[in-house]
């Protein structure tokens, strides 16, 4: 009970603080962002690999953006064996940008995926973790008439496709 009370309290102040900052839309580069997100995560193994990316400028909330990014990464990294593999990519079409992020590791069951991964507050991490990361980056997704989708078998790895509408 009181690992929940502290989950919650943690939501609840960020929320309150998403409040007052607001973050408004600008103008970023999506591969720009992705370097910079592996630049960070690559602190630790499995060290993340960029396939592909190409210029990719859009109006967005960068830092969600660069959030959502960064567990998914996060996410990847921890599922998978120091001497496994995590790879971005970023590919690009005249009416929507695809951000893929996949990995070897352990992988999820079509049962979990369905019923506990974009629930909130259901975490597999005990106390490590609050069950809203997965949860958030739909929730922003669908803000921005995106999607997201996720492939996974276990024990083979995951992959998680992030497809960004491009406006003309």
């Amino acid at each position: 009970m009181e690992s929940a009370t502290e989950r919650l309290n943690k939501v609840l102040s960020q929320l309150r603080n998403k409040q007052l900052v607001q973050s408004q839309s600008k103008i970023v580069d999506i591969a720009e962002l992705m370097a910079k997100v592996v630049v960070q995560r690559n602190v630790r193994q499995p060290q993340v690999i960029i396939e592909h990316s190409q210029e990719c400028l859009m109006p967005l909330d960068g830092e969600t953006f660069f959030s959502i990014l960064n567990h998914l990464i996060q996410n990847a990294q921890e599922a998978t064996k120091s001497d496994g593999w995590v790879k971005v990519s970023l590919a690009v079409n005249d009416k929507q940008a695809k951000v893929t992020i996949g990995d070897n590791g352990t992988g999820m069951s079509t049962e979990f995926i369905n019923k506990r991964l974009f629930k909130p507050f259901d975490t597999t991490k005990g106390n490590a973790g609050m069950g809203i990361g997965v949860f958030e980056a739909r929730q922003f997704m669908h803000s921005i008439a995106g999607n997201i989708e996720v492939v996974s078998e276990e024990g083979q790895g995951t992959e998680f496709c992030l497809t960004l509408p491009l406006k003309s």
